[in-house]
């Protein structure tokens, strides 16, 4: 045994693989006599899941769901454990990539060849055939449903073998170990299947149509129903809404777009009878496709194996497949049965989600990566030191975080309360405008000695009345200064509804910038772009339905009527920065959440209790969810149903407003799925990858979504009606 692996039980833990919102997973080996060793992944329950009886019963249900399934494509687990005060829930250890973690590679790479779509569609159908058709003991059919099927829950091993994992939410519909009732559902919502977001009872065709969504992902690169709100990809999934990705699956591959337009068909009665119907038609068309060397190969070429991420570039998310889900509590109708089968509807919905994927890979621990910059402006000397403030005190129980009645709110599994986040502001802030007051729930602690000595920045306000510019001051918008300095980027493992990709870490900005105070303008968008707003409305509203490009020109065309060289350099879609120019553009990732955090460490811009949030922001809130069977995610009231004037709310502490909500803001930044937890300077996101970050959250959005560390992202040509942005400028 290594010295350095620790001991637990007879199972000795040689390295941690990951870290989800329920669970620690290890690479172990389980010892046993005359020197039996067998290697195992080892699931160890966190701490505060232990202590609460469902979450314990829920992994109990695993073990005892996984004990009846022995099949090849099929991740095997072994048993169930009480070790010394930890319970611990041991499986078959996989070595390979996650099919999540291959989608990912197709970024760069280009499309799966259509061979290895078909060759991984027909084995994840050869598991659920068998899953789908288990009986136990005494023979008696336990009519399984998996519920998240999705790119991280399919593996395949370095020896080509396709493996299903996470039956940890599967369903028996014969309810055999009576922990889960007819009246729940789970899964993670872009995978979903249309009887699922109705809150109806499911059946093995359920399964079908969330792998239709995934094998159409593989072939098109693109997830069916991703979009930034989770309002919309609910809609698009409960109206099957897949008319434009099945031309995309038509133009590369005309007979599985038949396949799967039957696969994802809104009823589940015109889908498949089966899985293995489904098998046979995919295995009457793979002879139509060239090429195919076999998966092993393939995999090994494709992700530049070697041994993993390190050498491939990618740092692994974790083995966190108890987070991401939905948890969907239904009451039936008034007036109608109860019983299972029976016809439930979604009129009372208590529903978990942490947007973004999971990736349940069971090797490569996690590694922390810089984030690289691809350009954003040249760097400025800086201009302040940084002042430590304290945690905040906040906390949210277990208990209280399930029973919330909220609609969207993050992974209840994973919800264990709120712990303060340090957050350090640059040089000592001087408000240059009096009245921009706003305000957070508490206090800060005392600042560092050292950083308290060091002189605060100031800004002359007559270089900030020449910062503004007329065409932007005559629509109202100031440009507020913000001071270079140093801060904690992202969320605590410990916050509600936090999300895997909001690592924490260190971030130190040596340019001071500035950022509009509200969001862009309808009005000021036609005047700049010399046509209407693509939304028809109030002109005081923020401008909504523009891509991350149109807003990236948007900003070279103020730059241009202001006399500023521009900051980007456009050619049709492509973009990219100009070095040392002080034009507007589209503020950093880093910068954005810096400037909402105001030297805060609140959750929301402006304060971190959720009975404050109207104060400074337009959010589902009373008004807003009217029509959503009475429930209110914030248990307060700001007064508008849709969109709001820019600037109706209050100000952070640094006189920006609707950081949180209204419409959610395009940044700079291309999307990374880890943002490492080694301190970086100036940051301005990877140089690969197609999908930019949006934040802020928009005017339906719920607590998970409105936080200040959640990240969304979509390809830059995308447009929804609650996505603006805000524009910046490297101060000269």
């Amino acid at each position: 045994m290594d010295e350095n692996a620790r001991k637990l039980g007879r199972y000795e833990l040689l390295e941690e693989v990951g870290t989800g919102g329920m669970a620690r997973v290890y690479r172990a080996v389980r010892a046993g006599p005359m020197g039996f060793r067998k290697e195992v992944a080892l699931k160890e329950i966190l701490p505060h899941v232990s202590r609460e009886e469902k979450l314990v019963q829920a992994l109990i249900n695993e073990a005892r769901v996984g004990g009846y399934l022995r099949h090849r494509n099929l991740v095997e687990i072994y048993e169930f454990e009480h070790i010394d005060d930890h319970y611990v829930l041991t499986m078959e250890f996989v070595d390979g990539h996650t099919l999540h973690r291959i989608l990912r590679r197709a970024r760069q790479r280009g499309p799966l060849p259509l061979w290895a779509v078909a060759d991984i569609a027909i084995q994840v159908l050869e598991g659920l055939e068998y899953a789908h058709a288990a009986v136990d003991e005494q023979g008696k059919q336990l009519r399984l449903v998996h519920r998240d099927l999705k790119p991280g829950n399919v593996m395949i091993t370095r020896a080509g073998r396709v493996k299903i994992m996470d039956f940890g939410i599967a369903k028996s519909q014969v309810n055999l170990f009576h922990t889960t009732t007819a009246s729940i559902t789970k899964g993670t919502p872009v995978y979903m299947s249309p009887e699922q977001v109705d809150g109806l009872p499911l059946d093995h065709r359920s399964d079908l149509f969330s792998l239709g969504s995934v094998i159409a992902e593989m072939i098109t690169g693109q997830v069916v129903f991703e979009c930034t709100q989770l309002f919309h990809v609910l809609g698009r999934i409960a109206r099957a809404d897949t008319a434009e990705t099945l031309m995309q699956v038509e133009a590369r591959w005309p007979e599985m777009a038949a396949v799967l337009a039957r696969a994802m068909s809104r009823d589940p009665l015109e889908r498949h009878g089966d899985a293995a119907a489904m098998r046979e038609e995919i295995e009457a068309i793979r002879g139509g496709v060239a090429g195919g060397q076999g998966l092993a190969a393939w995999v090994a070429e494709w992700t530049g194996d070697e041994r993993g991420a390190e050498e491939s570039g990618e740092s692994t998310p974790n083995l966190a497949s108890d987070v991401g889900s939905v948890q969907l509590t239904l009451r039936p109708p008034v007036g109608e049965g109860g019983g299972a089968g029976e016809g439930y509807s979604p009129v009372d919905r208590t529903m978990d989600y942490v947007p973004g994927e999971d990736d349940g890979t069971q090797t490569d621990a996690p590694v922390p990566t810089t984030t690289p910059s691809d350009g954003g402006p040249a760097p400025v000397a800086e201009r302040g030191t940084a002042i430590p403030t304290g945690q905040g005190l906040s906390q949210l129980s277990t208990d209280d975080a399930l029973r919330r009645p909220n609609p969207w709110r993050g992974a209840a599994l994973a919800v264990v309360g709120l712990a303060g986040m340090a957050l350090v502001a640059g040089g000592g802030w001087a408000l240059w405008k009096a009245g921009h007051g706003g305000g957070i729930a508490e206090e800060p602690g005392e600042p560092d000695a050292a950083a308290a000595a060091a002189p605060a920045i100031t800004f002359d306000p007559e270089d900030v009345a020449r910062w503004q510019g007329e065409v932007v001051a005559r629509h109202g918008l100031e440009l507020v200064p913000i001071p270079a300095g140093t801060f904690t980027m992202g969320s605590p493992p410990d916050e509600a509804g936090r999300s895997d990709d909001e690592a924490q870490h260190t971030v130190r900005l040596t340019r001071s910038f500035l950022v509009g105070h509200t969001e862009v303008s309808q009005a000021l968008w036609a005047e700049v772009m010399g046509k209407r707003a693509p939304r028809k409305a109030d002109r005081a509203l923020p401008v909504t339905r523009v891509t991350w490009t149109q807003a990236a020109d948007f900003c070279n065309r103020l730059s241009r009527l202001e006399g500023l060289a521009t900051a980007y350099v456009i050619r049709g879609s492509f973009v990219e920065p100009r070095e040392g120019a002080t034009g507007y553009r589209l503020p950093t990732e880093a910068e954005w959440e810096y400037a909402a955090r105001a030297g805060a460490h609140a959750r929301y811009a402006g304060t971190d209790r959720d009975a404050e949030v109207c104060r400074f922001a337009n959010v589902a809130d009373a008004t807003a969810m009217e029509s959503n069977a009475g429930l209110t995610p914030f248990d307060c009231d700001d007064g508008h149903h849709e969109l709001a004037p820019v600037g109706s709310r209050e100000p952070n502490a640094w006189g920006l407003h609707d950081m949180t909500g209204n419409a959610s803001e395009w940044v700079w930044d291309r999307y990374a799925e880890e943002l490492g937890t080694v301190p970086v300077t100036d940051p301005s996101g990877p140089t690969d990858g197609s999908d930019r970050v949006s934040r802020g959250g928009a005017y339906f959005s719920v607590p998970a979504m409105v936080r200040l560390a959640h990240r969304t992202h979509a390809t830059p040509d995308a447009k929804t009606d609650v996505r603006g942005f805000r524009i910046a400028r490297t101060i000269p």
